[in-house]
Parts: structure tokens; C-alpha cells; sequence
């Protein structure tokens, strides 16, 4: 956990230095800006904690349970639960850009779906289709995303 200093700053200092770290990452402009922000700015252990907490909101809009989400990102329900308390009192315009995040994110599991079925439902000519067939899976399994 961050350490934080007990002195308290004064309102306007307050309110301008949490201004400020929205503003720097939409100047970004790119998701590789950002990360480069995000490298320079946050320790390992920072980030880590952030890119958890956006997986447990994704994973929660995408309905998985409190054990699986526990499971796959090794976080306690006591934290799933945090989560989910701020997603409960989040403005609107943040539950939207997520609900953005889930759909891309099914639409593309959708697309990768049916590819693959696609794929199975067409055997190479004049090979091993069971061994073939064997190989598909293994590689679907190998390129599942862990939620």
C-alpha cells in the first residue's frame, strides 16, 4: 500500500495537482505515449495494482464471478468487492467508455469464434484432418486470453 503524508494540502493545491493526472495522459494522445507515460511515472508494483483494478472492472462487466476473477488475477474478494463498490458509484460517461472496452473486446472474441469454426469446418486437402483437427484446439486453448 502507498504511503501518502498526513499533512493535508491546502483545497486549491488539491484540487489542481488531481486535475492534473487526467490531462497529462489525455495529452498523450496514443496508447504507446500513454505507456510510456505509465512506465515513467508508476513503479512496477503501481502498475501492476492499476492494470489489476481495470481487469477486475472488465471482468465484472463481463459477469465472472468473484472465485474466477480471484483465481485468474490472484487478488483477494475483498478487493474484487472494492471494485465493484466504485463501479456501483461511477458517473456515467466511466461506465460508458467501459461498456465500450467489453463490447470491443466481445465483438472480437465473436470474430476469433468464428474464424475458428470456420477453420475447423475445413479439413486440409489430403492431410491428417483428425491430427489437424487435434492441432486447432491446442492452439485455441494456447491463445485464450486468461478473462
Amino acid at each position: 500500500m502507498p504511503k501518502v503524508s498526513k499533512n493535508r494540502l491546502p483545497e486549491k493545491v488539491y484540487t489542481k495537482i488531481f486535475t492534473l493526472l487526467p490531462e497529462m495522459i489525455y495529452a498523450c494522445g496514443s496508447a504507446n505515449k500513454a505507456d510510456s507515460f505509465v512506465k515513467t511515472l508508476f513503479s512496477y508494483s503501481e502498475q501492476t495494482m492499476i492494470a489489476k483494478r481495470i481487469s477486475i472492472l472488465l471482468m465484472l462487466a463481463k459477469g465472472k464471478s468473484y472465485g474466477i476473477i480471484s483465481e485468474k488475477l490472484k487478488v483477494s474478494q475483498g478487493t474484487i468487492a472494492k471494485m465493484a463498490e466504485i463501479t456501483s458509484h461511477a458517473d456515467t460517461a466511466f461506465l460508458q467508455e467501459l461498456e465500450k472496452v467489453v463490447k470491443s473486446d466481445a465483438a472480437s472474441e465473436f470474430w476469433n469464434t468464428l474464424g475458428y469454426k470456420i477453420d475447423t469446418l475445413i479439413p486440409p486437402k489430403d492431410g491428417n484432418w483428425s491430427a489437424w483437427r487435434s492441432r486447432k484446439i491446442e492452439d485455441k486453448i494456447a491463445g485464450e486470453q486468461p478473462f
